[in-house]
């Protein structure tokens, strides 16, 4: 899966809650986007130590209802 296709799937996640709540990661694409992160095909860098910023970031490129 090439960039752009790393961040349609990021881009269909569901936040809520300005991204605290990541209801996302539990849908159809959310394992594939969980894979590519651990597998490090996907680099979310400050996942771990800054969390809840790295969600509300999810959050705002999500385009997802």
């Amino acid at each position: 899966m090439g960039h752009r296709g790393q961040i349609l799937d990021i881009s269909q996640l569901r936040m809520k809650a300005g991204g605290l709540l990541p209801v996302g990661f539990f849908t159809r694409r959310g394992p594939s986007v969980l894979g590519n992160i651990l597998t490090r095909k996907l680099v979310a860098k400050g996942l771990l130590t800054h969390t809840v910023t790295a969600l509300r970031m999810i959050a705002i490129l999500s385009m997802a209802d």
